[in-house]
């Protein structure tokens, strides 16, 4: 996982495979995440990322503390598994969950 900051924004680049225990990797490196960071995960260069390891990654979203959050370069499969499990991406990637259990991302 490579970490890019510039501007207040965090850039998290996510590459190789990603399997259950990297998302709990991500989860501890957006624990350290400045709430007043946007932070961005960048997943368009992961070879290969299983069902399990999104189920994973819909707990380490839920859980996140940043003020934003956003998504990118994730295939529509896993977008729609995450929508299963409750963590709906807006245009450009914002994270929501249901009701109650995020907080508005911005």
């Amino acid at each position: 996982m490579q970490r890019e900051t510039t501007d207040g924004r965090v850039l998290l680049r996510i590459t190789g495979r990603f399997d259950p225990a990297s998302a709990l990797l991500l989860e501890r490196e957006l624990v350290k995440e400045d709430d007043s960071d946007e932070v961005v995960l960048d997943f368009a260069s992961v070879d290969e990322l299983g069902d399990a390891s999104v189920a994973v990654l819909s707990h380490v979203l839920r859980s996140a503390h940043s003020r934003s959050l956003r998504v990118r370069g994730l295939r529509r499969h896993h977008e729609r598994l995450l929508r299963y499990f409750g963590i709906e991406l807006d245009e450009h990637g914002g994270v929501h969950g249901e009701p109650g259990e995020l907080e508005p991302r911005h």
